[in-house]
């Protein structure tokens, strides 16, 4: 039982909750439009997601700085990118 409970463990429990969030949050309502709030929602929990993937799963919450700071500035850049065209089309 003491195996169970392992960071990674913990970590992909808590991915597979976020996405079963995201999933909720977005198909909740069927044929309404998202709207702002709940867009940045998936927008955060897409990033935190991410982010875990990046320190326990790539492995790089042990990397030298410079790559980690690469990889989570990149997850940044798509994030606000994304986010950026949403507000552009969607919101005029």
């Amino acid at each position: 039982m003491k195996r169970l409970f392992t960071p990674v463990n913990i970590v992909w429990i808590i991915l597979v909750l976020a996405t079963g969030l995201s999933y909720w949050i977005a198909e909740g309502r069927p044929g309404q439009a998202l709207g702002p709030l709940r867009v940045g929602l998936l927008f955060a929990l897409a990033a935190v997601k991410g982010w875990l993937v990046i320190d326990f799963f790539m492995g790089l919450r042990r990397a030298p700085v410079f790559w980690r700071r690469i990889v989570l500035g990149w997850l940044v850049a798509v994030c606000a990118l994304l986010a950026l065209v949403y507000a552009v089309t969607v919101m005029g």
